[in-house]
């Protein structure tokens, strides 16, 4: 079971699976119950930690939120210890402990929550210097923006992405981030910058020899840009192309995109029976693999298509698949929402509980400095006294000193030195 995809675009989805710990395809049960007895009768915490992460790997839902838990808190134990590595470590698990429950919350529509635990995530990945793993973190910030429409802020962190990637030559997570900047700006008709960044992101494919869906997508949105441009020629182009590296490689749903594609320009052109050719075969590649949205976009464009050529009866067909399947979609959404306020809370809680635990440590750390304060003002101000005492003794001492001189001088002028010291000394002479 894939406890990734929680986002709607099919391409930037392909970032997700990279990051390190998160939850993947679900193994057989066997190998889960092994793990599951192993880190029972396991004593050493850095080894029952990795294979905790296993387990939460192939888990279920309702299973592995459990053991994720229990992550968190052998991780949060050997931040204490005095190794290095150890606590380095341990500070990784705390960020793949914050990865998977941002998923979580963001297959539960509550993206809110999600962007929390992911800021935290990407707070401890600071700490530990893993730029790759940063990077990673930074661009699902952006996707769950994307999500929301919050196209300001995708872009902030997917440049932010981009900028790190680079940095590291990650090749495929670069396509990705710059894919996804390309799909937000054709979204919002600016095909220009749509088209630079489709076109950075094949350059960079097409400079690692990478053939994958990834590629085929890219071809896709270059088209789509083309066919918005009424460049016809080029559009076909480009979805033949995607089609192309689809087929040989088998991916399905970047196969159905470019279909689509064609069957689109197509239609654009006039060409209707061509498109309707293309178009079936979107639908039923779509199917085959059950993507929602490319049935519902597949059977709106032959809905068009049949209408313009006075099919009705396949017209109505066509247009009731494509209400059903927006249907679906919108209970989807609708089930998302609704979970949202459900789950919502559970963040808001757990960062009350943190907020309160800090205002504690706070108030320690308040009450202790303003007792070292006292303390220091304490010995200040005794070490004042005791300045002024010794001032006052130092001049009383002088001043004794003057008087008793004065008295001598005194004495010799009235008496000779011998009578003088024999009176000094006796008290009599």
């Amino acid at each position: 079971m894939n406890k990734i995809q929680i986002f709607s675009n099919s391409f930037f989805i392909l970032l997700f699976l990279i990051c390190t710990g998160i939850r993947g395809i679900a193994q057989p049960k066997d190998r889960l119950g092994t793990l599951i007895e192993k880190v029972k009768t396991s004593v050493d915490d850095t080894i029952k930690l990795q294979d905790l992460s296993d387990i939460i790997d192939n888990a279920p839902d309702g299973v592995w939120q459990k053991y994720n838990e229990q992550m968190a808190d052998i991780s949060k134990k050997l931040m204490a210890n005095d190794n290095p590595a150890i606590k380095l470590a341990a500070k990784k698990f705390i960020a793949v402990y914050n990865n998977n429950l941002a998923f979580e919350f963001g297959e539960k529509g509550d993206y809110k929550t999600a962007l929390g635990y992911f800021g935290e995530s990407e707070k401890v990945q600071k700490e530990v210097g893993d730029k790759k793993e940063l990077g990673t973190v930074i661009a699902n910030i952006g996707s769950v923006y994307y999500k929301n429409k919050d196209y300001g802020s995708a872009l902030e962190n997917f440049y932010r992405a981009i900028k790190l990637f680079e940095e590291l030559d990650d090749v495929q997570d670069l396509i990705s981030a710059l894919s996804n900047v390309a799909n937000i700006h054709f979204e919002n008709k600016r095909n220009d910058s749509a088209l630079l960044y489709y076109n950075k992101g094949l350059n960079v494919a097409i400079k690692g020899n990478i053939n994958n869906e990834a590629t085929s997508i890219l071809y896709k949105g270059l088209g789509y840009v083309m066919d918005a441009t009424h460049d016809y020629d080029k559009a076909l182009e480009y979805f033949n192309s995607g089609l192309k590296v689809a087929k040989d490689g088998g991916y399905k749903i970047g196969e159905s995109h470019n279909l689509l594609g064609i069957a689109t320009v197509y239609f654009h052109k006039g060409e209707f029976l061509k498109s309707l050719n293309f178009a079936k075969q979107s639908l039923i590649v779509a199917t085959q693999v059950g993507k929602t949205k490319n049935i519902q976009d597949a059977s709106d464009l032959l809905f068009k298509i049949y209408k313009k050529s006075g099919d009705f009866k396949d017209a109505l067909e066509m247009h009731e698949l494509y209400l059903n399947t927006r249907d679906s979609l919108q209970r989807a959404d609708n089930l998302n929402a609704s979970v949202h306020f459900k789950f919502q809370s559970e963040f808001e809680r757990k960062q009350d509980s943190a907020r309160a635990e800090q205002a504690k440590i706070d108030a320690v750390n308040a009450t202790e400095l303003r007792n070292q304060t006292r303390i220091r003002n304490f010995i200040f101000g005794g070490f004042v006294v005791v300045a002024f005492f010794l001032i006052l003794v130092f001049r009383q001492r002088n001043k004794i000193a003057k008087e008793k001189q004065r008295s001598e001088e005194l004495l010799l002028n009235i008496l000779p030195e011998e009578v003088a010291e024999e009176l000094k000394n006796t008290g009599e002479a």
